[in-house]
């Protein structure tokens, strides 16, 4: 009885601690590569082999902390802000003109997939 009342003391505050660290909000931060993207975004945007590949070695995204948004494209770098519902795993992001785009997100480790109607792109973190 005496170790299963430790291990009970031990184990829950330990795992309540890595469940609040480890939050998908919490992951989101950070700087993201694209490493793919699927057929339909492809169609969508009629991207040659070159767009593809210019996405995929040019390209990041960067989410802070203070729910600002970072994306480089290129030379060319946007600022805006962003917003993750955990329970809908919907991020929505608003440049600077005031535009928004919506996506669902897939985290797995340190994959995220962000997609919409016009697609899928898979990202890695770096």
């Amino acid at each position: 009885m005496r170790n299963l009342s430790f291990v009970i003391l031990f184990t829950v505050p330990l795992l309540t601690a890595l469940s609040c660290t480890n939050s998908e909000k919490d992951r989101l931060v950070g700087k993201w590569v694209p490493v793919s993207v699927d057929s339909k975004y492809i169609s969508s945007y009629k991207l040659s082999n070159a767009d593809i590949k210019s996405i995929t070695t040019e390209n990041s995204i960067e989410f802070t902390k203070d729910g600002k948004v970072i994306s480089v494209d290129g030379r060319d770098t946007s600022l805006g802000t962003y917003n993750y519902d955990e329970k809908t795993k919907t991020l929505v992001m608003a440049g600077e003109g005031g535009k928004t785009l919506k996506f669902s997100i897939d985290m797995q480790g340190d994959k995220m997939t962000a997609g919409n109607d016009f697609g899928k792109m898979t990202f890695t973190k770096k």
